[in-house]
């Protein structure tokens, strides 16, 4: 007897709006800390991580959305965008590890 394969999906852009969300309120919490910079800092460290992992996602999250709905093989074009949007995100989260943020 066959079990019942259970069908789901996730929604990516969902996920990217929700992320920017959270890129949002991070910075806006470490935009009103006054008292204690290191709090300050590391707020705004985790938003820019993040705001470079969902520059990462979203690229995956569109390429995966075309191959889904087309019948195309990944081109060069298709190639040079992820790249370039990987190095960007990684770039973003690199500087944002290191930066002090006017500390």
């Amino acid at each position: 007897m066959q079990e019942a394969q259970q069908m789901f999906s996730i929604n990516g852009f969902g996920i990217l709006g929700m992320g920017l969300v959270i890129i949002i309120v991070l910075l806006v919490i470490g935009f009103r800390e006054k008292d204690n910079i290191l709090r300050k800092i590391r707020f705004y460290r985790v938003a820019g991580i993040l705001l470079g992992l969902l520059i990462i996602v979203t690229g995956f999250t569109w390429f995966s959305y075309l191959a889904g709905t087309a019948i195309t093989f990944l081109t060069i074009e298709d190639v040079i965008i992820l790249t370039s949007l990987s190095s960007i995100g990684g770039l973003i989260s690199g500087i944002s590890c290191y930066y002090d943020f006017g500390q």
